[in-house]
């Protein structure tokens, strides 16, 4: 057992040598420091934070169903031009422990954030940053 413990921090430490190394070089190649990326999960947030580059995207700390995501990307300007609202019900599960959005007939699930309105404030500030 204690093997096994020292194993897995040996292993967490070594990962983590070796991703602020990865991030180091990826941070000096990065040009264009004035990007948003659209995601359709955390991926982007994660991204920005190795990169050490400031959350520009309103999709930051959210997840969409792949349709939902699909439309969201293929219309992005009529998406944002819409106001988001708090939904009342999803069409994907029954039951969620998380604020859901709603742009028109795309779903939005916020899974970090405590309140919609706080949802809400990030939304609008990030959209404009984009």
């Amino acid at each position: 057992m204690i093997q096994r413990v020292i194993s897995y921090i040996y292993k967490r430490t070594l990962y983590k040598v070796y991703r602020s190394h990865v991030n180091k070089k990826l941070q000096a190649r990065l040009k264009n420091k004035n990007f948003s990326l659209i995601s359709n999960n955390c991926i982007g947030g994660i991204t920005c934070s190795d990169l050490v580059q400031p959350f520009n995207s309103p999709t930051v700390g959210c997840f969409f169903y792949s349709d939902c995501y699909l439309k969201f990307c293929e219309n992005l300007k009529h998406y944002l031009s819409l106001e988001l609202e708090q939904a009342t019900s999803s069409k994907y599960i029954d039951s969620y422990p998380y604020i859901l959005g709603k742009l028109g007939d795309i779903e939005i699930h916020f899974i970090h954030d405590a309140s919609f309105a706080e949802v809400k404030e990030k939304w609008e500030r990030r959209k404009k940053t984009r």
